[in-house]
């Protein structure tokens, strides 16, 4: 992971193979791994230490410290931001007791007892932090993890607690607002959910608001519409309002969907905002790790900070987004705590809304009675706009629910993204209704499939369909270049043709639970982009002239895996490879990539990419946050794999809009479905705490 890297540069030693890594078991040779890096973190910073395999384990107290440092790191490496040690199975002679004990007398360890502000133990003193929760649980933290979750806990409870904007608007404003903008209409008969309306609301009240939902439940209309609300109760001030997101991909779609969803008198305003990943938000510096050029002494200037996406991005991260913006700015965050996390450390999106769930309420400078009056003014303008049809209006503001949104956290649960079978195929794995899960899949609904694979060969439709829909691609691309050279279609015909395959290309995606493997039956991305590729070449040849200096057919989908501001392409942009007539110095060969603006394209030459790959299969992680037609979602063969996780086939089963085709072993989809992405984190807790 990551974090090892950075464990590795944080330290900056000199590093050569040790003995202990010939260890033949993978586990164990991992953890002697962990015990090298906690023999280095403990050492005085004074010794110069030129080569780990020197080391020689500590005695009595040094050698419990050294080994709890090191299932410590095993824990972050993860995912986890700490290690419960009741919970760890010390090798013999060693005891949770006796750790503790020995924790407390180190010199290298800070000892904390429930300290609710990090002003308590100054940061970064000591490498280790230990932590006694109300329960007498023993907590062990490398420093900065524990620092990033006090931080992140208080910058919270500070913007829900005290009113940083100054003067909150009227319920008369915002009910003018609202009224005067039809805000709470969608299309021509379509209403706002009652939770939307109620974000509207709660914008203009906190400066801290959480908006969690499934896929297609709104989100984006919701944040749409309370930048709206901002903008119309704040109309003395141009609002300078930021969005971000922890990619490049997701990024773009949060922009291009608020586009999509602004008022139409308001274009110039909102064709004009932009996008970007938390990392140029925040200036990252090139090739170093956390170098950012605004910081808690350095701060971003903004009224209002969007960022989409949220389960993805790591603690560090956001603790650094966090100290980095005005105190006296909104914060909205968008995302679905039930998705994948972050493959850094940490939970954190799960973990806020756990925490806001669990709140005392917090904002005591507004009376709760001024929140209910605004929730009522609100009801009373939805019941003008709503039909019979719609959800109903929640009466009870004793309820939990309320209490969680006048706190900041707005949670959507109806969807209308996803079609019939495939909405309740999600609901239901997000309710953990296994049993019912799986008897859709196998109900014979036409759009919700599960396809056995110890009988794929009875059963390969999906892989023919699969194969056909990249050979069309690739055809139609080849026809285009023809068209193109014969001087039979122009520029704007060529660009609406590109715009339309790259739709299609959409209609139907292949995710994979595995990424490398390529033995037959592995399952895996690398797997069927080889036989993809494969079964294109035996229709179409191999052509020299059609082949690029990549060894990549034209018709091929090509996923950037890096980031190159300068062409404005991002990770994760996906296109076709195609092969135009060239200009003067130009290469033939094009990437092209969806536009800025709806239905448009552009081309970036592909040489000057710097890197490239196959992407007619994916990982379900690289999906996260896109939409497909027809979702194929292939799982991996076997049960126990740290893979196979609830999170990872909700994630895959979500993207989909119409129809879902899940391909995998009974046994493995079951299993999955019962197991959880489990990190030990403390944040939940922190924002419950009085």
């Amino acid at each position: 992971m990551q974090f090892l890297k950075e464990i590795h540069l944080m330290n900056s030693f000199t590093y050569t193979k040790p003995k202990s890594f010939e260890i033949e078991d993978p586990e164990e040779r991992k953890m002697e791994s962990f015990r090298i890096l906690a023999r280095r973190l403990l050492r005085p910073s004074n010794q110069d230490v030129k080569e780990l395999s020197i080391l020689h384990p500590g005695q009595g107290d040094a050698l419990l410290v050294e080994e709890a440092a090191a299932y410590c790191f095993k824990a972050i490496d993860e995912g986890a931001t700490c290690l419960n040690l009741n919970e760890v199975i010390w090798p013999d002679s060693f005891s949770t007791k006796n750790v503790v004990e020995a924790l407390i007398k180190s010199p290298y360890c800070n000892v904390s007892k429930n300290q609710k502000t990090t002003t308590e133990v100054q940061q970064n003193i000591l490498p280790l932090q230990l932590e006694i929760s109300k329960s007498e649980t023993p907590w062990l933290y490398l420093n900065k993890y524990w620092y990033a979750e006090k931080i992140i806990a208080e910058q919270i409870i500070l913007r829900q607690t005290r009113n940083l904007t100054g003067e909150t608007p009227s319920v008369e404003l915002v009910s003018k607002a609202i009224q005067s903008h039809d805000l709470l209409k969608i299309g021509k008969q379509g209403c706002l959910s009652p939770m939307q309306v109620r974000a509207l609301g709660a914008i203009t009240q906190k400066n801290f608001i959480v908006l969690t939902g499934g896929p297609g439940t709104g989100k984006t209309t919701t944040v749409a519409r309370m930048i709206e609300i901002l903008r119309q109760t704040n109309p003395e001030k141009e609002l300078d309002i930021k969005l971000a997101a922890p990619t490049g991909k997701a990024a773009n779609r949060l922009k291009e969907s608020i586009q999509n969803e602004a008022p139409s008198s308001e274009n110039d305003f909102y064709s004009n905002l932009e996008a970007v990943t938390l990392h140029t938000l925040l200036g990252a510096g090139h090739g170093v790790i956390e170098n950012f050029k605004y910081d808690a002494k350095n701060k971003l200037s903004g009224d209002v900070f969007i960022i989409d996406e949220a389960s993805m991005v790591p603690l560090l991260m956001f603790k650094k987004f966090l100290e980095a913006i005005p105190q006296d700015a909104k914060v909205i965050v968008i995302g679905d705590p039930d998705q994948l996390a972050s493959v850094e450390v940490g939970t954190v999106l799960a973990d806020i809304v756990k925490g806001m769930q669990n709140q005392p309420r917090r904002d005591a400078s507004i009376d709760l009675s001024e929140s209910i009056k605004l929730d009522n003014t609100l009801k009373k303008l939805w019941e003008k706009t709503a039909t019979s049809t719609d959800e109903q209006w929640p009466n009870d503001h004793s309820e939990t629910s309320f209490i969680q949104l006048h706190n900041g956290l707005v949670a959507l649960t109806q969807g209308h993204r996803n079609e019939g079978g495939v909405s309740t195929l999600v609901k239901l794995i997000k309710d953990q209704d296994i049993q019912k899960a799986i008897e859709l899949l196998k109900s014979g609904e036409k759009n919700v499939t599960l396809i056995d694979s110890l009988n794929s060969g009875e059963n390969s439709s999906y892989k023919e369909e699969l194969i056909q829909h990249y050979k069309d691609l690739s055809q139609k691309v080849g026809e285009l270049y023809k068209q193109e050279k014969e001087g039979q279609i122009s520029q704007e015909e060529l660009d609406q043709k590109y715009a339309t395959l790259l739709d299609e290309m959409n209609n139907l995606r292949l995710l994979c639970a595995k990424k490398r493997g390529t033995k037959a039956g592995t399952n895996s991305v690398q797997e069927w982009n080889a036989l993809i590729s494969k079964e294109i070449e035996k229709d179409f040849g191999s052509t020299k002239s059609d082949i690029d200096a990549y060894g990549e057919r034209i018709g091929s989908v090509l996923v950037v895996r890096k980031n190159q501001s300068t062409l404005d392409i991002k990770n994760g942009d996906t296109g076709l490879l195609v092969k135009r007539v060239p200009q003067e110095g130009e290469d033939s060969f094009k990437l092209v990539l969806p536009g800025k603006e709806k239905g448009t394209v552009r081309y970036v030459s592909r040489p000057q990419i710097e890197a490239a790959k196959l992407g007619y299969a994916i990982t379900i992680h690289t999906s996260q946050g896109s939409e497909y037609k027809h979702a194929l979602v292939m799982l991996t063969n076997e049960a126990d794999s740290p893979l196979n996780l609830r999170e990872l086939i909700y994630t895959g089963v979500s993207r989909a809009k119409q129809k879902v085709t899940v391909i995998g072993f009974e046994e493995v989809l079951e299993q999955g479905l019962t197991r959880q992405v489990e990190r030990a984190s403390r944040l939940d807790e922190l924002l419950g705490q009085q």
